[in-house]
C-alpha cells in the first residue's frame, strides 16, 4: 500500500475488507454477460492498473461495469476534482446515504455504506492523479452495490412477516401484476449506459439516485424532516424530569419550552414567564450532614468535606407554564397519539426526552419502508399506517374518505403488502378457520346441538357450488383434523357474522382482507392490534359507496335493496382500486408536520444475524427478522 495519509489508508483497509467478505455475494449475483458490450481486454488492464497504482489489493465487485462506465464517460472522474476534492455528485452521494447510515451501526452493508461516505467526503489531496482517479473507480463499484441493494428491494426483506402462511395457494390474479418487482443491475445497466454523456456526469448520477429513490411526493417532505431532526443531533438535549401542569411556575418550565422550539410546536420567539430570577451565586459552604431535601431546585453539589474548598449553590430561574406553551405542548401530544391534555405526565415526558438522534433513526427506518411503494401510485387506491391504524381512500391525489380500523394482534400482524382489491362482496359468508372451527365452534356444537343455528353457523362439506350442507350428526369422529379437512364451518349473513355486511377481497394467497365487523365498541381504542389478521373497518359502508361511486349500475337504492335481501352479492371494482398496506411510525402529514406513533410491530429496527446470513446465503430470503414475540 502507498504510504498515505492515516484517514484515507485505514478507509481502504476497510473497503478491501468489505469487498473479500462480499467475494460469495459476487458470484451469486453476477451480472449476465449477454446483457452487457463485449469485454475490451485493454479497457479491462487500465481498470486492473489503475487500482494497482493505490493499491494491488483492491477487488471490485463490478469490474466490467465500470470499465464501461469510464469508457462512456471519457475516462473523466465522477467524486473527485483533479486535486482531489469531493465533487458535485460526491456530495449529492453522500447526501442520499445520511438516512441509510442513520439505521444501525452495527449492519454490514451499513458498514459498507459508512466507509463509502468516508471515501465520497474525506480530501484526499496529498495523491497523484492516477491514485485519485483509483479512488474514483473504487467509490463507483461501491455506489453500483448501493444501487443493486435498493433494485433488489434488499431492505424491505426486514419486515416481511411469517405470521400467515399460505391458505389458497390455487388462487392466481394474474390479471392484477405486481405493481413493484425486484430488479438488479443488469436489467436496467444497458439503459444506464446510454443515458451517459460525458459533459453531464454529475446529472447523470442525481438521475441515477432519482431512480432508485421511494415515491418523491412522500420521500421528500420525509427526507427535509430527517435534515431537521439531524441539525439537532449532537447538541445537548435538555431533559425534563418532573410533571408539570398549566399556571405551574417551576424551574423545568425553561426545559420544556426549548424542547417544544426544537421540535417545532412552540413558535421560535417564544420567551417563558420569568417569575423568580436566579438566586445570586454566593460561596456557602455545605455541611456533610446539611438536609437537602428542603433545596429548591438547585445545581448539583456534593456534600463537602474538611479539606473541601466552599461549594456555590445557584438556583435556577422559575418561570410560568404559560397558556401560549400549553397550546404547544398539546400540539405535541396530538403528533405522538398521546392523550391531549396540555399536562405533563409520564408518557408525554418519555415522548418530550427522546434524543433527537433517536427520531432521526426512527425516521430513517420509515424512509426506508417507504421502498415497499410502487414509485407512481395508482390514482385509485387505500393507504393504510397500520401502526396509525388509520385507512384513507385516495382519488386523483384526494383524500375522499378516512377511518380507523382494526388490525392484526401479535403473532398474527398484518402484513406490509400492496394489493389490489379484487372484488367487493355484500352479506357475505364468513369460511371460518380449520382453528377456529376445531377449537373453539365445533366442540360447542357437540355439546349443544342448538349453538350452530343459535349463531348462523352451518356445516358445509367441500367447496362444491351449490354448498352441500350436512347435519353435525353426520360428521366423522375426525372431522377439521388433519387427516379430514373436507368439512368447514361457515357463518350466513346477519347480526352474528363476524364480517359484518361487507367484505373486501385482496389479491393475496393468504387470507388477508378487509371487512365490516359487528364489534363497533373496539373503534374507540387507542391501540386496535386485537384481529387475527384481517382488517376491521370502522365504516364499511361507507367505503362501499366511495367504491361504487363511479358505477351508474351500483346506486345507492341498489346497494341498500342488496344489503336487505341477506343475499350474498360479489361486485367488481372499476375503476380498479390498488391497496396499500404499509407500516409508518413517523411521517408527515399534510401540513408539513411530523407525526409519531408507538411502533407495536417491532420493525424500527435491523437483524445483524440475519444480514450475516444473507451474505453468506445470497440467493435465501433472510431470516424473519421479527419474530413474533411469545
Amino acid at each position: 500500500m502507498f504510504r498515505l495519509f492515516t484517514q484515507p489508508a485505514r478507509i481502504l483497509r476497510r473497503a478491501r475488507r468489505f469487498a473479500l467478505i462480499s467475494s460469495l455475494w459476487l458470484c451469486c449475483t453476477a451480472l449476465s454477460a449477454t446483457s452487457l458490450p463485449a469485454s475490451n481486454p485493454t479497457l479491462d488492464h487500465w481498470v486492473r492498473s489503475t487500482l494497482d497504482s493505490w493499491d494491488q489489493q483492491v477487488q471490485l465487485t463490478y469490474p466490467e461495469l465500470v470499465a464501461l462506465t469510464y469508457r462512456q464517460a471519457a475516462f473523466h472522474n465522477f467524486w473527485r476534482d483533479r486535486q482531489g476534492e469531493p465533487s458535485a455528485a460526491a456530495r449529492a452521494l453522500s447526501y442520499e446515504l445520511q438516512p441509510w447510515l442513520a439505521l444501525d451501526h452495527e449492519h454490514p452493508y451499513i458498514r459498507r455504506y459508512r466507509e463509502l461516505d468516508q471515501l465520497l467526503t474525506q480530501p484526499m489531496t496529498d495523491l497523484r492523479p492516477r491514485q485519485v482517479q483509483a479512488v474514483d473507480l473504487l467509490v463507483t463499484d461501491l455506489f453500483f452495490r448501493f444501487q443493486q441493494d435498493l433494485l433488489s428491494r434488499y431492505w424491505t426483506r426486514y419486515d416481511q412477516d411469517q405470521d400467515h402462511g399460505i391458505t389458497n395457494p390455487y388462487e392466481r390474479w394474474d390479471q392484477f401484476p405486481d405493481e413493484v418487482v425486484p430488479t438488479d443491475l443488469a436489467a436496467v445497466f444497458p439503459e444506464w449506459l446510454r443515458a451517459l454523456n460525458s459533459g453531464n456526469l454529475q446529472r447523470w448520477v442525481e438521475a441515477r439516485l432519482a431512480s432508485t429513490r421511494p415515491v418523491a411526493h412522500l420521500y421528500q417532505p420525509w427526507r427535509q424532516a430527517f435534515d431537521q431532526l439531524d441539525a439537532l443531533t449532537g447538541q445537548p438535549w435538555p431533559q425534563v424530569d418532573v410533571d408539570l401542569a398549566p399556571e405551574q411556575a417551576h424551574a423545568q418550565v425553561r426545559r420544556l419550552a426549548e424542547q417544544l422550539i426544537a421540535l417545532r410546536d412552540l413558535s421560535a420567539d417564544y420567551q417563558p414567564q420569568l417569575v423568580m430570577p436566579p438566586l445570586p451565586a454566593t460561596p456557602q459552604l455545605i455541611e456533610p450532614a446539611s438536609d437537602f431535601s428542603a433545596l429548591s431546585v438547585s445545581a448539583t453539589t456534593q456534600p463537602a468535606t474538611p479539606e473541601s474548598e466552599p461549594q456555590i449553590e445557584v438556583a435556577e430561574a422559575i418561570y410560568l407554564f404559560d397558556a401560549p406553551l400549553a397550546s404547544g405542548l398539546r400540539r405535541f401530544q396530538q403528533r405522538h397519539a398521546l392523550p391531549v391534555t396540555g399536562h405533563v405526565d409520564e408518557a408525554t415526558r418519555a415522548a418530550l426526552n427522546r434524543l433527537p438522534e433517536e427520531r432521526r433513526r426512527i425516521l430513517a427506518h420509515n424512509l426506508r419502508r417507504l421502498h415497499h411503494l410502487p414509485q407512481e401510485l395508482q390514482a385509485r387506491h387505500l393507504m393504510i399506517n397500520l401502526a396509525d391504524q388509520q385507512l384513507e381512500f385516495i382519488e386523483h391525489g384526494e383524500r375522499t374518505l378516512a377511518m380507523r380500523i382494526i388490525i392484526g394482534r401479535d403473532g398474527q400482524r398484518t402484513p406490509i403488502m400492496n394489493q389490489w382489491l379484487t372484488s367487493l362482496v355484500l352479506n357475505p359468508l364468513w369460511n371460518v378457520p380449520n382453528s377456529i372451527a376445531k377449537d373453539r365452534i365445533f366442540p360447542r356444537a357437540r355439546s349443544n346441538p342448538e349453538y350452530l343455528a343459535s349463531r348462523d353457523y352451518a356445516l358445509v362439506q367441500g367447496w362444491h357450488t351449490p354448498a352441500r350442507f350436512v347435519n353435525i350428526e353426520d360428521l366423522p369422529d375426525d372431522a377439521f383434523t388433519s387427516g379430514n379437512q373436507q368439512y368447514r364451518i361457515v357463518q350466513k349473513p346477519g347480526r352474528f357474522n363476524q364480517l359484518g355486511r361487507a367484505k373486501f377481497r385482496l389479491s393475496n394467497q393468504q387470507a388477508i382482507y378487509l371487512h365490516d365487523t359487528p364489534y363497533r365498541q373496539f373503534f374507540s381504542q387507542a391501540q386496535r392490534d386485537i384481529s387475527a389478521g384481517c382488517i376491521r373497518l370502522e365504516e364499511s359502508a361507507r367505503l362501499v359507496d366511495a367504491l361504487l361511486a363511479p358505477s351508474r349500475h351500483w346506486t345507492p337504492e341498489r346497494i341498500s335493496e342488496t344489503y336487505a335481501s341477506g343475499e350474498e352479492r360479489y361486485i367488481r371494482v372499476f375503476p380498479r382500486v390498488a391497496v396499500y398496506l404499509m407500516y409508518w411510525t413517523a411521517w408527515v402529514d399534510d401540513q408539513g408536520q411530523i407525526q409519531w406513533r408507538e411502533d407495536i410491530y417491532h420493525k424500527d429496527q435491523l437483524s445483524y444475524s440475519s444480514a450475516i446470513q444473507q451474505l453468506a446465503n445470497p440467493s435465501d430470503p433472510p431470516a424473519n427478522p421479527n419474530p413474533a414475540r411469545s
